[in-house]
């Protein structure tokens, strides 16, 4: 798997303004419903990521793991600023550390003692938190109003 650290140069550190809320705001420079890629800083340069494209969003320390595929990018920021901006149909928060994009899960295993594992299609896979039992209920409920 490839791997990119990568930084919000120019962009005010996180507290009142976030970087990714900066990114995500609803000004006249972009607007929140225009936002569909992530434009991050790798050296001297900007790649864009479209959120289509993200498996997952996965807290490490201080920072936010983002899974593209087979490769990944590094940001500083926090999994409760992000969650904030996405779009919750979308987006759904499945564990303390991990956000995943509920069109990139392929499966639901049922695990003992009650527990589950989501798998997308990348092949990645992480436990579903107890804490967030009520969004497996909206999944599974989706899934059942659409059969």
């Amino acid at each position: 798997m490839k791997t990119d650290n990568h930084t919000f140069a120019g962009l005010p550190f996180l507290g009142a303004e976030s970087k990714l809320s900066v990114i995500f705001s609803k000004n006249r420079l972009t607007r929140r419903y225009e936002m569909n890629r992530l434009p991050i800083r790798v050296g001297n340069r900007y790649i864009f990521i479209r959120l289509e494209d993200v498996d997952a969003f996965e807290v490490e320390g201080n920072y936010l793991r983002i899974y593209t595929g087979d490769s990944s990018h590094l940001l500083r920021g926090t999994l409760s600023a992000i969650e904030e901006q996405l779009d919750g149909d979308r987006f759904l928060r499945i564990n303390r550390s991990t956000i995943i994009n509920l069109e990139k899960l392929k499966e639901l295993k049922i695990l003992k003692y009650s527990n589950y594992e989501a798998v997308l299609f990348s092949g990645k896979s992480w436990l579903w938190g107890r804490k967030f039992r009520e969004n497996l209920k909206r999944v599974v409920q989706l899934g059942e109003q659409i059969g």
